[in-house]
């Protein structure tokens, strides 16, 4: 009994001790590396910074990202999840398509899509346009391990076509 009482009135101190010590060590380690960084940035700066920002003068322009080019053609990707194109009424599936059909009627056909009857790397495959193994997905993210092509991280050269569009001035937006 008088042990608990005895470490209910220590045990603030000691709480509050530990948090002051993590505090001073994180800032401490951390704040050599920050005033490094600030003072490169400092150096790099062209511009004039004044007391009043009527007086300052930047050093670079406002960031702008690129625009899609005049007249260029929005983009709908619909991935039908689950499917083969021998599903597809182009095919001769019984899965009505339309828009699809008048494509087909006017000679535009998928011939050489790469399925890999798995649903992660077949996704994984029309989002990036590469090889499942090449993205790292050659199997469903659920049986990730230690080998090459299997980590189930698409890696930075594996660029999703949206990421593409978007760095070039399309707008992307998924949802799924």
């Amino acid at each position: 009994m008088k042990i608990q009482q005895n470490l209910s009135k220590v045990l603030p101190y000691m709480v509050s001790i530990f948090c002051l010590l993590l505090v001073v060590s994180c800032t401490t380690k951390s704040s050599s590396t920050s005033d490094e960084a600030s003072n490169k940035a400092e150096d790099d700066f062209k511009g004039k910074i004044a007391l009043d920002i009527r007086d300052s003068e930047a050093d670079w322009s406002a960031y702008t990202p690129k625009s899609a080019p005049k007249d260029a053609p929005n983009i709908l990707f619909i991935l039908y999840d689950d499917t083969g194109l021998g599903a597809w009424s182009p095919y001769g599936g019984r899965i009505n398509m339309p828009t699809m059909d008048k494509l087909a009627a006017n000679g535009l056909t998928y011939t050489q899509w790469h399925t890999t009857a798995l649903c992660s790397p077949t996704r994984s495959t029309i989002l990036t346009g590469r090889h499942h193994h090449l993205n790292g997905m050659a199997s469903i993210t659920e049986t990730a391990d230690g080998y090459p092509g299997s980590n189930v991280r698409v890696p930075d050269d594996c660029s999703p076509f949206a990421e593409i569009l978007r760095d070039n001035g399309w707008s992307t937006f998924w949802i799924g």
